[in-house]
C-alpha cells in the first residue's frame, strides 16, 4: 500500500489483526532503538519546521516525530549499521561515518533543565561534527561501533558508493582500494558540504521573507543558549514554527527562560534579519 505517514501512524496505533505487518515492524525497530540507547545513543526527537515557497505562496511545514517516521529512521540507521558491519567483516574500504565521543553535561545538570528543546540544546553544543573516513570508527550519537549511510543512493552519492563497493564483493569483482576510496571521498565530500550550505542559505532566505510578512507578530519562545554573549546573541526555540532561531536576548538569560520574540529589522533583499527576544 502507498500510505501517508498519518495512515501508517494509525495502523501502528490500532494494530488491526488483518494488517499486523507495520505494527510488528514498529515493535522490532523500537527494540533496536532501545538497544542503541543502551549503547549510549542520543535520542533527541522534536518537531522540525521548514518554510516552503511554492507558486509564490509561503507555508510552514512541520514534521512531527510520529511512530512511522521514527520507524523509518531506525530502519535506515539499521541498514547503515549492517552495511558497515559487512564492510568491516570483508576489510572493505567504504565512506564510513563516525563521530568522536563528547563530554556531555552530567545527569544532574540535565535534570535541572526543562525536557525537550532546552535540554537537547545543552547536549548538542557538546557534540563534534561528524567525520568521514575509509576505516570504520564509532559513531557517538548513534551508539554504533561503525556506520555507513547506504539507503539513499539516488540523492546521496556516498550511499551509491557504499552499495557499489558491497556489490563488488558479492559479485566477486574488485572493489576500490582504500587509497582510491580516500581520493573519491575527497572529491565528493566538499561538494556535499557545499550543497548543505546552499540548502541552509535557501532556508534562511525564506525565513527572512516569512518574517517580512509577519513583522507585527509576536511569539512566545524559550531561551536555549548563548551564541555570542558579548553581542547578546542567543538561540531561542520558536515552537510555533518548530525552529531554533538566533535573536538578541536580555543579558543574563538562562536556559529555559520564557521570552517573547518580535521582528526588529528585516530585509530579505539585503539578506538582513534582526530578531529581538524580550522579557514578557
Amino acid at each position: 500500500y502507498r500510505l501517508t505517514y498519518d495512515d501508517a501512524d494509525e495502523l501502528i496505533d490500532l494494530a488491526p489483526p488483518e494488517e499486523a505487518d507495520l505494527a510488528n515492524l514498529h515493535r522490532l525497530l523500537e527494540r533496536r532503538r532501545r538497544w542503541r540507547s543502551d549503547q549510549g545513543a542520543l535520542q533527541m526527537d522534536l518537531p522540525e519546521g521548514r518554510i516552503r515557497c511554492r507558486e509564490g505562496e509561503l507555508s510552514v511545514q512541520i514534521t512531527e516525530p510520529g511512530a512511522s517516521r521514527m520507524m523509518v529512521a531506525e530502519a535506515m540507521i539499521l541498514a547503515g549499521a549492517v552495511a558497515a558491519r559487512f564492510g568491516t567483516n570483508h576489510n572493505l574500504a567504504l565512506p564510513y561515518r563516525s563521530q568522536l565521543p563528547a563530554d556531555l553535561p552530567s545527569a544532574s545538570e540535565l535534570e535541572q533543565l526543562p525536557d525537550g528543546a532546552v535540554r537537547f540544546a545543552a547536549i548538542k553544543r557538546c557534540l563534534s561534527r561528524g567525520l568521514m573516513g575509509t576505516q570504520p570508527a564509532p559513531h557517538f550519537s548513534l551508539g554504533l561501533e561503525a556506520y555507513a549511510q547506504a539507503t539513499s543512493p539516488i540523492r546521496r552519492y556516498g550511499d551509491l558508493v557504499v552499495q557499489r563497493q558491497i556489490a563488488a564483493v558479492i559479485h566477486a569483482e574488485s572493489p576500490l582500494s582504500e587509497e582510491s576510496m580516500q581520493e573519491l571521498i575527497d572529491s565528493f565530500d566538499a561538494a556535499v558540504r557545499e550543497g548543505l550550505s546552499i540548502a541552509r542559505e535557501d532556508q534562511r532566505h525564506w525565513q527572512q521573507v516569512w518574517f517580512e510578512h509577519h513583522q507585527q507578530h509576536q511569539w512566545p519562545v524559550d531561551f536555549l543558549r548563548w551564541l555570542r554573549p558579548q553581542e547578546r546573541l542567543g538561540l531561542v526555540r520558536l515552537d510555533d514554527l518548530a525552529m531554533d532561531v538566533a535573536a538578541e536576548c536580555p543579558a543574563g538569560s538562562l536556559p529555559g527562560d520564557a521570552l517573547v520574540l518580535k521582528v526588529g529589522q528585516v530585509d530579505s533583499q539585503a539578506d538582513q534579519l534582526r530578531l529581538l527576544a524580550l522579557v514578557p
